[in-house]
């Protein structure tokens, strides 16, 4: 136990974190460092009264977390620095040989816990000791927004992603798919997106990302990110061959649309003269010419899927759980997402369905009611079984199918975090302000409630992103 004057006051920021240090060796310069460095810098605590006279005798038992004036704990922090690298060029010294001073031991109080000196006792250089720089998971649009931040804030980031390549999803969605959102509420900071109407397709959105990735003048290396662990005052990561490194935070941007929920219907899989695919893998009505297509799913996806089939005088068919919802894309002459952005900032209690990522919001409506009401798209209930091409709905009704289309979503996967992130049922991470409420050095960007009502839309990932590399910026992060 380390003792000082009731006059010094203890340092205010804690000592770095010191990974690898021999805990013995430790002590001892902590120690020291109470008596060699806090008797010279009394005289520049503004709250110090006058210096301890040499009546004063008592001795309080100080935390080491309290408080100090900042520029004692600097002070304190390169003189502990500089004995620690010090250190680290000889053995460390046993418990025993603090022989003066406050912390020195009395003879035969050697504790039943204390080793003897090996070789695995010798100080690591201080380089070694500390995580510094940050690690960005994913290069969609969250992902960029996050890098443009990092650099902007001139942190020391590596990046990394899945394919090595910018644009995530959107780089394998059907390129003629318009985005829900207008064009001017799909843009990233600093980048107006050059669209022809007010609408962007996948494809020209893509491409746009790839000029945002070359205004930042970095792109992602490629990286399967296999495991994310804490070690220490640190953050290990490494893929399924190899490490990548030690960092103090990470930033997981790796987006919502990425891993497609399946269908789950008995005799689907395995169905003959049945072609199946998911949503993501739409790649437009071209090449299915003739055939008779079933559109699964009530989301966006599954409505914009159908309308654009009808249009292209397909035979199509749409099933769904629960009837469709859809609401207008103007209302009182203005577009959806202007109404929303009057929103954009408002918080979201972190337990409701949107922050959960299940809440059930209406597709948008270019078409699809219409459609229905003309005849060109046949409703049906849930799919519950197939035989071959035949498929069965809920209310018993049989029809056949050359096509089915899989509009079910997808699910949040981040098989790299281990069991003890706090989770909803679904999936999702349980978050404090885009922090992990288990670990707060997690931080994500491009899901639901990390900042706002607007986090989980493109409108949204550029402020989340400059607030979490604001966070970053401090120490304390």
């Amino acid at each position: 136990m380390c003792f000082s004057p009731t006059a010094i006051q203890p340092p205010q920021r804690t000592t770095p974190t010191l990974m690898f240090v021999n805990r013995q060796a430790l002590g001892s310069y902590v120690c020291a460092l109470s008596g060699f460095v806090a008797g010279p810098l009394i005289h520049h605590h503004r709250g110090a009264s006058r210096a301890p006279r040499s009546s004063d005798t008592s001795l309080a038992v100080r935390p080491a977390r309290a408080r100090q004036p900042r520029r004692m704990a600097r002070t304190g922090h390169h003189v502990l620095r500089a004995l620690v690298v010090r250190a680290g060029r000889r053995a460390a010294p046993g418990r025993d040989e603090v022989a003066s001073g406050p912390c020195a031991r009395q003879p035969g109080t050697r504790g039943a816990g204390a080793r003897q000196a090996s070789a695995d006792d010798t100080m690591v250089p201080w380089p070694t000791m500390v995580a510094t720089a940050v690690l960005l998971v994913g290069a969609g649009p969250a992902g960029l927004a996050a890098a443009d931040a990092l650099a902007r804030a001139g942190l020391e980031f590596d990046w990394i992603d899945r394919h090595g390549a910018v644009g995530g999803a959107y780089r394998r969605m059907y390129p003629a798919l318009e985005l829900a959102s207008p064009a001017r509420h799909s843009a990233l900071p600093g980048l107006p997106i050059d669209a022809t109407g007010e609408y962007v397709r996948a494809g020209d959105y893509a491409r746009y990302l790839e000029r945002f990735a070359a205004r930042i003048g970095r792109t992602p290396r490629r990286a399967d990110l296999a495991e994310l662990a804490r070690d220490g005052g640190s953050l290990r990561a490494r893929t399924d061959v190899a490490e990548l490194g030690r960092y103090r935070a990470a930033v997981i941007a790796t987006g919502m649309f990425d891993t497609p929920r399946p269908l789950d219907v008995p005799g689907l899989a395995d169905a003959p003269g049945l072609r199946v695919l998911h949503a993501r893998d739409w790649r437009g009505p071209a090449e299915l010419a003739g055939a008779r297509l079933l559109v699964v799913g009530g989301g966006m996806s599954g409505v914009e899927i159908a309308e654009e089939t009808a249009r292209a005088g397909f035979a199509t068919t749409h099933a769904a759980r629960r009837p469709v919802r859809t609401i207008q894309p103007r209302i009182l002459g203005r577009e959806l997402h202007d109404w929303a952005v009057l929103l954009e900032r408002l918080p979201v209690p972190r337990w409701t369905k949107l922050c959960r990522g299940d809440a059930r919001l209406p597709a948008i409506d270019r078409g699809f009611q219409g459609l229905v009401r003309a005849g060109r798209i046949a409703l049906r209930p849930a799919l519950v079984a197939v035989t071959g091409q035949c498929a069965r709905f809920a209310d018993g009704s049989e029809q056949d199918f050359d096509v089915i289309v899989c509009a079910t979503g997808y699910r949040y996967a981040t098989p790299f975090l281990p069991a003890e992130i706090a989770r909803h049922e679904n999936g999702m991470p349980i978050l404090r302000r885009g922090r992990s409420a288990s670990w707060p050095e997690l931080h994500f960007i491009g899901l639901p409630c990390t900042g706002g009502a607007d986090s989980a839309y493109l409108r949204g990932v550029g402020a989340d992103a400059a607030r979490t590399a604001r966070r970053l910026s401090r120490t304390d992060a």
